[in-house]
């Protein structure tokens, strides 16, 4: 299943591209290290299932930052499904531009029926990556 999935990436990721890995990255040190072969610039939302060491991680991963949640345009980036209401959020300063969308991993093949969300799990897409600019023109919202 690993290899499917790194051979997935390998197609469709190149060294330009920026990959958002939406947590639970590997279970062990040859997860990490298939992971790092993966080309482009890495950002890494923790998730759940990441409980080995932080230096381990950032072994692997020594410029990649991590955090809980990215956010791009109007799309929250996160390991787990957001609470609806934080996609209906209004801010009061001009700049804040409410998230409109979710874009997931974690529940694997259990998807969302609200056209707000998007899962991200390998599991429901064919065992790889989906590039963010054809999800969000699904939602006709430009990167």
């Amino acid at each position: 299943m690993e290899r499917r999935i790194l051979d997935n990436c390998r197609k469709l990721i190149s060294p330009q591209d920026t990959v958002y890995l939406l947590g639970d990255l590997a279970s062990s040190r040859d997860g990490l290290n298939l992971l790092r072969s993966v080309k482009g610039t890495k950002k890494i939302v923790w998730g759940n299932h990441d409980t080995m060491p932080l230096p381990l991680y950032l072994d692997y991963f020594p410029n990649a930052p991590f955090r809980m949640w990215y956010k791009v345009k109007n799309v929250i980036l996160s390991h787990a499904p957001i609470h609806p209401q934080e996609l209906e959020y209004q801010g009061t300063l001009p700049q804040m531009i409410p998230p409109r969308y979710n874009i997931h991993g974690h529940v694997h093949d259990f998807s969302i029926d609200d056209d707000r969300y998007f899962n991200a799990s390998v599991d429901v897409n064919n065992w790889g990556p989906v590039k963010l600019k054809d999800i969000l023109s699904h939602w006709n919202t430009s990167p």
